[in-house]
């Protein structure tokens, strides 16, 4: 169990070794690290499960949970005599750009890179935050609902779901002062570092800047629909490449509403474009549901384990497994393969050759001066010795012939040719020579 407390304003402890708050975490799935905001390689705590933490005598129930209460206690940065973080994305400098699912690395560094120049200093510490456009798919009755497919009508409800686009955050990390962006630096795949990723929260989307807000208030039995519909002068909503749009209002009874625009950008209003029902998301009472990385966004987000991966294919009901040097194969029989390579002394590359039928196979030594070793396990092979060294000779194996080349003999038969029955023998075939031999 790993314990970790708020000591003083500027220090925190780690089973009780005190450190200055310049630490900042990440999430792994269910997972968190912590390390140095200065030095990413000055690891404080290596991935650890959520469950295996407490933090100020609470141990909470979720990494992400865990990762926000983190935030006070192992950082700190003093500005204007105040200190405390209330929210680790909001350290100095936060850019944001819109971010798809499953977006490759290159994508998302092109975006970073040609975001509007900006300026950071020595001290300063950079965010970039990707969010998913809220282009959803609402629910209205338990059925997927869109563009004015079902009538509207004043008793027309919009049942909250909790259908949250994903969110991103990186930190930039070894850069520091100079100016970024458009014509500033550009930054690679090793100057930023995956720190969080789920689905953005309402007040995430909220909170991001480049999220507009639309008030209104609703007349008696009026949905937020007709509201936008009547509206004259028109409304413009954004795109949503461009960002979130947030309505917040009231009822006629006085009770706060709050809906996401899905729908698409444009003007809305008396003679202009007219909104549905599927074009909103009611926000208030959703609650954000767990996020599920992919396999691709688990190895997006660190490609390393100390466990070795396992892959069942239940149709099969084989399993196979990667280890250290060494392949497992699992059979329905409950037989196992084990296909493992003594450590070679120079780079070595072995290739299986196609066959699509029975047929006999050639080796080649990808190394001079090296050995080819043949281990015959059958009792009833016959051998063929050769003459003399460098002499072509024929080994019958399984009732196939093979060919090879400066075939040298440790059974103790000499060099003059012999045949005989045999049982587990060893024989190598040596390339001596300038060039590679066909075995």
């Amino acid at each position: 169990m790993t314990i970790i407390n708020t000591v003083s304003d500027s220090r925190f402890s780690l089973n009780g070794v005190q450190y200055l708050k310049n630490y900042i975490s990440a999430v792994r799935g269910n997972r968190v690290e912590i390390f140095n905001c200065y030095e990413r390689a000055d690891v404080l705590l290596p991935l650890t499960h959520y469950a295996e933490v407490t933090l100020n005598g609470i141990m909470y129930t979720s990494a992400p949970l865990l990762q926000a209460a983190l935030l006070d206690v192992i950082y700190s940065r003093h500005t204007l005599g105040l200190q405390g973080l209330q929210d680790q994305d909001n350290i100095d400098i936060k850019k944001t750009f819109r971010y798809t699912p499953g977006e490759s690395t290159a994508s998302i560094l092109a975006k970073i890179n040609n975001l509007p120049a900006y300026t950071v200093n020595e001290k300063q510490s950079v965010w970039f935050i990707g969010s998913q456009s809220a282009r959803l798919s609402p629910i209205l009755g338990g059925t997927p609902i869109g563009g004015g497919t079902i009538p509207l009508t004043p008793s027309t409800s919009i049942t909250p779901v909790n259908l949250n686009p994903a969110i991103v955050k990186y930190k930039m990390m070894v850069k520091g002062k100079g100016t970024y962006g458009q014509g500033g630096i550009q930054l690679t795949s090793a100057h930023i570092e995956l720190m969080y990723t789920n689905q953005a929260t309402n007040q995430e989307m909220e909170d991001d800047p480049e999220t507009d807000f639309i008030t209104f208030t609703l007349a008696a039995n009026q949905t937020i629909v007709q509201w936008l519909n009547t509206r004259s002068p028109a409304i413009a909503v954004q795109p949503q490449d461009e960002g979130y749009t947030i309505f917040k209002g009231y009822n006629a009874q006085a009770e706060a509403l709050s809906y996401l625009w899905v729908g698409e950008g444009g003007t809305y209003g008396t003679g202009q474009g007219q909104a549905a029902t599927a074009d909103f998301q009611a926000l208030q009472g959703t609650t954000p549901a767990p996020f599920m990385p992919t396999f691709h966004q688990t190895l997006q987000q660190n490609p390393l384990t100390t466990h070795s991966p396992q892959f069942y294919d239940e149709n099969a009901n084989m399993l196979m497994a990667l280890g250290a040097g060494i392949i497992k194969i699992r059979y329905p029989n409950a037989q196992t393969l084990y296909i493992q390579g003594q450590a070679p002394q120079d780079d070595f590359s072995v290739t299986i050759p196609t066959l699509y039928q029975d047929d006999h196979f050639l080796l080649r030594s990808e190394v001079k001066n090296r050995w080819v070793m043949i281990r015959v396990l059958s009792d009833t092979n016959t051998l063929y010795v050769p003459e003399l060294i460098g002499a072509q000779e024929v080994v019958q194996i399984g009732g196939h012939n093979m060919v090879y080349n400066d075939l040298d003999s440790l059974d103790g038969f000499g060099f003059n040719p012999q045949t005989g029955v045999i049982s587990g023998f060893d024989f190598y075939a040596g390339f001596k020579y300038n060039i590679n031999f066909l075995l």
